[in-house]
């Protein structure tokens, strides 16, 4: 289970960095997305990127600029995503 949540932590990360620009050291945990520059409309793209990475769906809304990135490792270990 430790094993299955890193790696879902490594993929969110990537994405995180891939899709919008923000550079690994900037990156942690416990940061809100919107530290991240990460705003209200990214986060549809983000949840699409999350879709397409692990196979989950979020409802409009559910995923916001408050949220942390340990709280979509979390959220997607709800959804049980493949790791």
């Amino acid at each position: 289970m430790a094993e299955q949540l890193a790696s879902v932590e490594e993929r969110l990360v990537e994405i995180i960095c891939k899709r919008f620009a923000v550079p690994a050291d900037e990156v942690a945990l416990d940061t809100p997305l919107r530290d991240m520059k990460v705003d209200s409309l990214a986060t549809v793209e983000l949840s699409l990127a999350l879709q397409r990475e692990f196979g989950v769906r979020f409802k409009p809304g559910e995923i916001n600029s408050g949220h942390s990135l340990g709280d979509l490792t979390a959220m997607l270990q709800e959804k049980g995503a493949a790791s």
